[in-house]
């Protein structure tokens, strides 16, 4: 084969794991950004008695990381467009190395409060820029696959911090997660450029070649993958400067994509994973607390990678309505123990297996669809020439939710108790499940105009 003037070997060998080892290589980045999210609840116990915080201190310590990530999911297109993806990820690594150095020294709370707030700053910037990266350089029979290696790479890092933190002081854990951090910068520099950001540049000849050491050698479709590679670029740097902020292209399937945001972090997913062994704990006092939290951790783990195969077989509307109801009868089961534990029967310790069973079957639930679909989903619903506008605010009510929910968990559990503040949930879940069921499209095996066309009259699915 002859692709304007490259000659391809004769012999058709395989280049896919070339796709496999650079999506390994960046996803690493999201194992990094599982241990921000997730250090607080192996740690939090540790430090607070250690360096006597009070409950607001501690409940800042976990919120500044969705206040980073709000801040940090705005300047990562920037980033991207100034020193390309590899060189803003290579720059997000080294100020993640940092973050993790400031929080293994224990000065002063205020220190730490500003390495947790630059993990969380670096954890959003990625997970803008990593899904984009892992997009441009994956063939399209791949991109699913692909794909889901972010949402397993989070929960790996998730595992990997309770792993370490039920063996090791805080501080040995935070060593930890900055080796890693270091690890995974490092293996960043093996990394090219997307060609999608080459073309942008004005580098054809480079994204030529970049596109052919991802492909597969004989690839009859090379030159109309890169012909379209062309088209779409143009097309993109067309539209940034005239986006029209009224048409309905835009806002509907925006107001779409913040609904599934808000059904995402309303779940509560964030409170579950962060506050795990103090859940687990009050629930089950005579059990390690550190392996309970272990065990949501695997469960998450070991659904996260069949779960993408279910998204493309069943669809995307009809695993989030499953989710929902799974979430919703998870927190619901959970949040009746901790009511009988308050105002029930002097027994209930025989019940304690109820908040465990309860926040693994909302792992479990939550990764089937809540946790990755809405992410998913961003990238499908808007047009190309909205996509970076609108994944920009979507993302941003994402974070902000995220911060309010955290923020708010201690005082809801001294205002209404553990089980009130599950019901609370469980209330949110509801609403979710209708608005999926009343305004979420199906995308399923649909192409984006197809979709766009969808939100052409009122978004209505019955």
């Amino acid at each position: 084969m002859n692709v304007e003037g490259i000659e391809s070997p004769p012999v058709k060998t395989m280049r896919y794991a070339e796709q496999l080892r650079a999506a390994l290589i960046v996803t690493s980045g999201a194992f990094v950004a599982g241990m921000a999210l997730s250090r607080s609840s192996p740690a939090l116990p540790q430090i607070g008695v250690e360096m006597d915080l009070s409950q607001s201190q501690s409940s800042w310590l976990v919120s500044l990381v969705p206040v980073g990530g709000l801040a940090g999911c705005f300047p990562a297109g920037w980033l991207m467009t100034v020193y390309g993806r590899r060189g803003a990820l290579m720059r997000l690594g080294v100020m993640f190395c940092i973050a993790w150095m400031l929080l293994c020294v224990d000065f002063f709370p205020s220190v730490m409060f500003l390495g947790r707030f630059l993990t969380g700053f670096c954890t959003g910037a990625y997970l803008v820029i990593i899904p984009t990266f892992v997009a441009e350089i994956a063939h399209p029979s791949q991109r699913g696959k692909l794909g889901a290696l972010i949402q397993v790479m989070i929960t790996l890092g998730v595992l990997a911090t309770f792993v370490v933190g039920a063996l090791v002081s805080w501080r040995t854990l935070s060593f930890f997660c900055f080796l890693a951090s270091v690890l995974s910068c490092a293996l960043m520099t093996f990394l090219s450029e997307t060609p999608a950001y080459l073309m942008q540049i004005g580098d054809v000849d480079g994204a030529r070649r970049t596109l052919k050491s991802l492909r597969p050698f004989g690839y009859d479709g090379m030159k109309q993958e890169f012909a379209d590679l062309e088209s779409s670029v143009s097309q993109v740097a067309k539209a940034d400067k005239d986006i029209d902020f009224s048409n309905p292209e835009f806002y509907r399937p925006l107001m779409v994509s913040i609904g599934l945001m808000l059904n995402q972090q309303l779940s509560g997913v964030n409170n579950v994973i962060f506050y795990s062994s103090t859940i687990l704990n009050a629930g089950m006092d005579s059990v390690n607390e550190n392996v309970q939290s272990i065990m949501v951790a695997l469960s998450q783990v070991l659904v996260s990678v069949p779960a993408m195969i279910l998204v493309e077989r069943l669809g995307r509307r009809s695993l989030l309505l499953v989710s929902n109801v799974i979430c919703f009868v998870a927190l619901g089961i959970t949040a009746l123990f901790f009511y009988w534990k308050s105002f029930g029967p002097d027994n209930v310790e025989n019940l304690a297996w109820m908040p465990m069973f309860g926040c693994i079957a909302f792992i479990v639930g939550f990764s089937l669809a809540l946790g990755p679909v809405p992410w998913l989903m961003m990238g499908e619903l808007f047009p190309l020439r909205f996509r970076g506008a609108a994944s920009g605010i979507a993302s941003a009510v994402n974070w902000s939710v995220a911060f309010l929910t955290t923020k708010s968990f201690a005082t809801s559990m001294n205002l209404f108790g553990l089980h009130g503040t599950f019901l609370t949930y469980c209330a949110c879940l509801v609403l979710g499940l209708v608005f999926v069921w009343r305004c979420v499209p199906e995308t399923k095996g649909k192409s984006f105009a197809q979709i766009a066309s969808s939100f052409e009259g009122v978004v209505h699915v019955a």
